[in-house]
This record gives structure tokens, C-alpha cells and sequence, in this order.
């Protein structure tokens, strides 16, 4: 196979999957191979990729931020209101936060996302429930400024 000219989005991703496993090596390996699919690769007919990542050139930075303070990729929630914001600085990001409820715990969250221009994060926030939990809700609201943000009720009510 010919060597083909990576673009800085390309070369970004690669350095972010450096040393993964998983699916994550199949596709790192598949862009250092052939680069991000366009519209010409069948499976992808109507994405172009390599097109929409024009302008990434470089790594960015995502953090969540607790109530104010900066938190890991795991948190737990008692009972309380709590606000969760995702912050993401220009270039290519990713995060994942896995929140615990506890059983019988009663938790509204309040989720924000601020994404600096040119920023492409994505993001993942998984909420697990304490044993004997039978039911989640989820709330969307309007919020202060007249601005709309998630607004989640997450409740680990015993069965």
C-alpha cells in the first residue's frame, strides 16, 4: 500500500490513540493506512471526514469540573444538587466521567459544556446506580440566562 500524506487532523488523532487497544487500534491503524474516510470510501458515502477535521492542528484539553473543583474520570454522588461542567479548549479532545449514585440517593445535577472556537470534543458521561436502584429520570430545563443546559434528576430509588 502507497504511503499516503497525512493532514494535521489525521496526525492529531494518531497521537491521541497512540498505544491504545481495542477498537481504538483498529482505527488508529485504518487512519495511519488510509486516512480519514471520504466521500469516495462506500461506508462512509455521505461523510467526509477528512473535510469537516480541516482546521484541527493540534491536541486540546478536556476537563470536568465538579461544583467548581476538577475531578478525574470518576465520581460519586450523595444526596444534594450538584453542578458538572465539561470544559474544552481549542483542538481535538476526549473524556469519559462514570458518575456512581448510590442507592436510595436522591441527586439533581446541573450539566454545562463550554467549548472554546475550534474545539472538537467529544464526550461521555455515564451514570451508574446504586444496587436495588429501579429508575433514573432525566429533566431538560432552561437555566438562568435564558440559555438552555441539561438539566438531569438522577434518583437511585431501592426497589
Amino acid at each position: 500500500m502507497n504511503a499516503i500524506t497525512h493532514t494535521p487532523a489525521e496526525t492529531v488523532l494518531l497521537d491521541l490513540l497512540e498505544g491504545a487497544e481495542d477498537w481504538r487500534a483498529s482505527a488508529r491503524k485504518a487512519v495511519e493506512e488510509r486516512g480519514l474516510p471520504t466521500r469516495r470510501s462506500e461506508a462512509w458515502k455521505w461523510s467526509d471526514l477528512r473535510r469537516a477535521s480541516q482546521g484541527i492542528e493540534a491536541a486540546g484539553h478536556a476537563a470536568f469540573l465538579l461544583d467548581g473543583k476538577a475531578i478525574g474520570d470518576t465520581a460519586e454522588l450523595t444526596n444534594g444538587c450538584y453542578e458538572l461542567d465539561f470544559t474544552a479548549t481549542t483542538g481535538v479532545s476526549v473524556a469519559s466521567l462514570v458518575v456512581t449514585i448510590p442507592a436510595g440517593a436522591s441527586v439533581s445535577v446541573l450539566e454545562r459544556q463550554t467549548l472554546e472556537a475550534g474545539a472538537f470534543a467529544t464526550v461521555r458521561t455515564e451514570y451508574h446506580l446504586g444496587e436495588g436502584a429501579d429508575r433514573a429520570s432525566r429533566n431538560v430545563c432552561r437555566c438562568g440566562g435564558g440559555h438552555p443546559h441539561a438539566h438531569r434528576t438522577q434518583s437511585a430509588i431501592p426497589a
